[in-house]
């Protein structure tokens, strides 16, 4: 083989090549984004439906507030009972504390 014939080989293989890439980029797969797919934000939001509140009888009402009444009256009279109390510790003589 002389030097013509081998690059007449070497031009062929070369445009074979080409036209393989060609084709290889023109099949590249698909490019995945990132994020909501495009045409996803266009449907219209169904809003969910209000659910109703629960309504409380006026006598339960009633119990409710006699119930925390009762609880105040409790512990106002507790804080009433410990005023006394600490008053009699206060009123014991200290003992002199010794000076160094």
């Amino acid at each position: 083989m002389n030097v013509t014939d081998i690059l007449a080989s070497i031009d062929t293989e070369l445009a074979r090549l080409q036209h393989v890439r060609a084709l290889l980029v023109g099949i590249e797969a698909p490019v995945k984004h990132r994020g909501r797919p495009k045409g996803s934000g266009k449907k219209e939001v169904v809003a969910a439906p209000k659910k109703s509140r629960r309504k409380m009888s006026v006598a339960g009402r009633a119990r409710i507030a006699a119930a925390q009444k009762a609880r105040w009256a409790k512990l106002k009279a507790a804080t009433k009972e410990v005023p006394a109390k600490t008053a009699a510790r206060k009123a014991k003589p200290k003992k002199a504390s010794a000076s160094r």
